[in-house]
């Protein structure tokens, strides 16, 4: 653990987050580039004001004090020397309360400044949204701007220039009367920072003219009368001048928004007087504290808010978050650990809800009691609204991207009014509680702890389980021997003279999207020749889990089978549909090489340690993610030191999830709108395997061969770069050469992220025609399941069920010629028996010793789907287990499943 980054994120990091996010609010909300940086300039100013205005007191306090006692210093130095002089001084110091190191109190707002500056000097100057932005004459916010040419390649960066102007004007008005050292001492800081802005990018140094422009302006207001009042009318005419703006110049904007503004701005407006008109409401003496011991326990409650605050959303939701899936969390970029992501987002939590608010409280000197209060509250709201008024968040990626946005946008009237309600009640308890009917305060603290103690240990537990997933998947790695991610060596090595078998598992292929590849991509009609395409095919399930044995083990594994046998464990029977083929072949002297199974050993990562057992002659791989350095300098064009980025948007994204978690419900879906940047995701390390799929094919062996390629590139969906579909974008690109009518977001990436999938393995599969292996191939492209997006293939009151409907495509040997559509009736299960289909092979299942099962009971036209689920996607949480659990519906399918008549549910 990097101890000084660490530090980073506890002192920096909190500033930063709040820099982040202002930008991205601009960003999301008005306009990004150069507005964006006004608004986080604007705010950070406003935050910061507070800190100025105390440090500008410390330092006229000192000025003052040392104005006051100079003339007696400097008969003192007149009349005696050496250590009779020191002597003196020191007594004469001491009777008049002062010490020469308060001195250094002129120097304070230099220290508030450097964690402002070096905040938003991390962000501003890295940012990738001003890069290629323009504003007003800046061509490029993310370079230098280079205004002035003297002629040839000689140019001079204007922007620095006029920060200092402005430095120095603002530097003059506020030291006038000041002492010459002082006056040393600011014109020297606007040379220091010329210096180093002077070729920063030009949105970095526009906003430190903007904070300069501030400062100015803070300087002239704080030199009239009633200063309070003028910065206060300022604002005001400032937010309704943004307001009169949108309201004439953006008509098209929403009405609600426009709105929400103008109120918001009116309230800014009418604040003093109503805090005047409350303050005066509430009785005097009830923030009166009565003695020093009343004071200790309002400050314990205030600490230990702040510590559970910080524990809560540093601690225990990132690693309760993580702990859903460590190893997704593991391997990411630069980083190894999913831990890394837990204590760095602890580090930066205790900074923002512990070391500034203590700041704060002695900086400002606040009353004890109001803090604590104030703190209490708002802890308590942040714990009901993660336990109590909480959101189903459903799948998300590493990049802490939700499947399904729209879980935040529906809001029960119970989580709408249960925060404030609960709010107005806390706020009533505390009140009465200080009063004469009992002394509430001496159980606050005590509650405090007991919730600190019980989120430490919960924290610890979540901890030592993603540590425990974290050691088995470096085990696997190892056991495995893993390929470094920046070579790429063929792993599947096939035959050009004997026959090869290959199966390419994609998972979650939706078949209804295969049809529009070949109006996409004309080209790839040659590519799949001699292929079938069934798409009257049905899935066992909806999950990978209950999905995927059928899949690749046939109909002795469908989850209504293996509930029969339910004297042998989930975990080993579903590892035995995953070694049937595999050991079907290498007993038949195949040469066989499988990779990234499916829940192999029930783990996310493949963990191939029933294989190494049973069958160590099979050549296992993990590829996922192996090659995504490769992938992102090739498509990106960037320099490979820079694919750290997956894991940096992983720490960036962590406390900002943990923060939606906790905030008010209807404001959930905003914030993670706002909070939502371009990331890398889970999508590049699949897609970075299918992209590489030629340079990891060789034609080398001499033997017949069996291949397993398993994917989930289209499982993962993103925004593609249409009508290419090789690289990952953040913005919506519209379907170009096809029909497809898509109706949301959610439809277009996943066609999109399957367009992707068919055309990359279409690639592959002209690179095998080219190198003659294409006639002496059986390949089988089949997926687990579909998935539900209102699939118009399906009659309307069924189309939820096209999460029953992988793709399903057969080549044979020698096939060619235009890709057929058979219409008749197939399960994913049917891939077992074409797969085998008049090979040399046994007949038996080599784990049961039972005849294989081929075709279904129910003969071709019928398929029976039992109300067999399991209790959660995750495979790792039925480790124990013998049976699925029985519950919903059971179907009897007939011949078409698109047509709603045709799904009978049994009694």
């Amino acid at each position: 653990m990097d101890f000084s980054s660490l530090l980073y994120d506890f002192i920096i990091g909190p500033i930063e987050l709040i820099v982040n996010f202002v930008f991205l609010a601009f960003s999301e909300k008005i306009g990004g580039g150069g507005i964006a940086i006004m608004g986080v300039s604007l705010v950070v100013n406003l935050l910061a004001l507070p800190l100025y205005n105390v440090a500008d007191k410390i330092q006229q306090k000192e000025r003052d004090l040392q104005q006051r006692l100079q003339p007696r210093v400097k008969r003192i130095k007149e009349a005696f020397k050496g250590d009779e002089q020191s002597m003196i001084l020191a007594t004469y110091y001491r009777q008049n309360g002062y010490h020469p190191l308060y001195s250094l109190r002129n120097s304070f707002s230099i220290l508030i400044q450097i964690p402002f500056f070096m905040a938003a000097y991390n962000y501003l100057s890295s940012c990738d949204e001003l890069k290629g932005a323009g504003f007003l004459f800046l061509k490029n916010l993310g370079e230098p701007d280079r205004l002035l040419s003297l002629g040839g390649d000689v140019a001079v960066n204007l922007l620095p220039i006029i920060m200092t102007l402005i430095n120095v004007i603002s530097g003059l008005i506020y030291s006038k009367g000041f002492p010459v050292k002082d006056k040393i001492q600011i014109f020297g800081l606007a040379g220091i920072f010329l210096i180093l802005l002077y070729n920063s990018p030009s949105g970095l140094v526009f906003y430190w003219i903007l904070n300069n422009l501030f400062s100015l302006g803070k300087n002239i207001v704080l030199k009239m009368k009633n200063p309070g009042q003028i910065l206060h009318r300022g604002i005001c005419a400032g937010l309704f001048a943004v307001s009169i703006f949108f309201w004439v110049a953006k008509p098209e904007a929403a009405f609600a928004k426009k709105a929400i503004f103008t109120a918001f701005a009116l309230c800014v407006l009418i604040f003093p007087k109503v805090f005047r008109f409350f303050g005066g409401k509430v009785n005097p003496q009830f923030f009166q504290i009565k003695s020093v011991e009343e004071k200790k326990t309002y400050f314990h409650i205030f600490v230990l808010s702040c510590l559970v605050l910080a524990v809560t959303l540093g601690l225990l939701l990132p690693a309760s978050t993580i702990g859903t899936s460590p190893v997704e969390f593991s391997f990411l970029g630069d980083v190894t650990s999913p831990t890394y992501y837990i204590w760095h987002c602890f580090a930066l939590m205790l900074g923002l809800f512990l070391f500034y608010p203590l700041c704060f409280y002695k900086m400002f000197g606040f009353n004890e009691k109001k803090v604590a209060y104030i703190f209490l509250i708002l802890t308590l709201c942040v714990l009901a609204n993660i336990y109590l008024f909480k959101h189903d968040y459903g799948l998300f990626d590493t990049a802490f991207q939700l499947e399904d946005r729209e879980v935040l946008a529906s809001t029960s009237g119970v989580n709408r009014f249960g925060p404030i309600a609960l709010l107005f009640t806390a706020v009533v308890i505390l009140y009465l509680g200080d009063g004469k009917f009992f002394k509430l305060k001496n159980h606050l603290a005590t509650l405090m702890l007991a919730i600190l103690l019980g989120e430490v240990a919960l924290s610890c537990h979540k901890l030592v389980f993603i540590k425990s997933d974290f050691k088995k998947l470096v085990a696997i790695k190892a056991e495995n021997d893993i390929l470094p991610s920046e070579e790429i060596q063929p792993v599947f090595n096939l035959s050009k003279t004997e026959k090869n078998v290959i199966v390419l598992f994609i998972d979650r292929g939706i078949s209804a999207y295969f049809p529009y590849t070949f109006e996409e991509f004309p080209e790839l009609k040659e590519a799949y020749s001699g292929f079938t395409y069934f798409p009257n095919c049905l899935s066992y399930s909806t999950n990978t889990m209950l999905a995927s044995p059928p899949m690749v083990g046939g109909y002795d594994y469908t989850p209504e089978e293996m509930n029969k046998r339910s004297d042998t464990l989930l975990v080993d029977k579903h590892n035995e549909a995953l070694m049937l083929m595999p050991k079907l072949f290498s007993d038949a002297n195949y040469d066989v090489v499988v990779a990234d199974t499916p829940w192999t050993n029930y783990f996310w990562t493949p963990d191939f340690t029933p294989f190494r057992e049973k069958i160590p002659e099979v050549k296992t791989h993990i590829l996922t993610g192996q090659y995504n350095s490769n992938y992102i300098k090739t498509i990106t064009k960037i320099k490979s030191e820079n694919a750290k980025t997956i894991s940096d948007s992983t720490k960036q994204q962590l406390p900002f999830f943990a923060l939606v978690q906790s905030i008010y419900p209807p404001l959930r879906l905003t914030v993670y709108d706002i909070t939502r940047f371009p990331t890398p995701s889970y999508f590049s390390d699949c897609f970075s395997t299918l992209y590489f799929l030629p340079q990891l094919t060789d034609f080398t062996n001499e033997d017949a061969t069996y291949s397993f390629i398993g994917n989930d590139t289209a499982h993962e969906f993103v925004f593609m770069n249409a009508p290419d579909y090789t690289e990952e974008v953040s913005e919506k690109i519209q379907i170009i050469n096809s029909s497809y009518q898509y109706k949301d977001d959610k439809q277009l990436k996943a066609y999109q992220v399957n367009m992707a999938t068919y055309k990359s393995i279409g690639i592959w599969l002209k690179y095998l025609q080219d190198n003659g292996v294409y006639d002496n191939s059986r390949i089988i492209i089949v997926a687990d399941h579909g998935y539900t997006l209102d699939i118009e293939t399906f009659d309307k009151n069924i189309r939820g069920r096209s999460h029953y409907n992988p793709i399903f495509l057969v080549k044979d040997f020698n096939a060619s010629g235009e890709v057929v559509t058979d219409f008749s009736l197939m399960t994913n299960a049917d891939t077992l028996r074409y797969v085998t289909k008049d090979l040399n092979l046994s007949e038996t299942n080599p784990f049961t010793g039972k005849k294989l099962t081929k075709r279904r009971k129910s003969g071709d036209s019928v398929v029976e789907l039992e109300s067999i689920y399991a209790n959660t996607w995750d495979a790792r949480l039925c480790r124990d287990k013998t049976t699925f659990e029985n519950s919903g519906p059971s179907y009897i399918v007939k011949d078409n499943i698109f047509r709603e008549e045709n799904w009978i549910e049994k009694e």
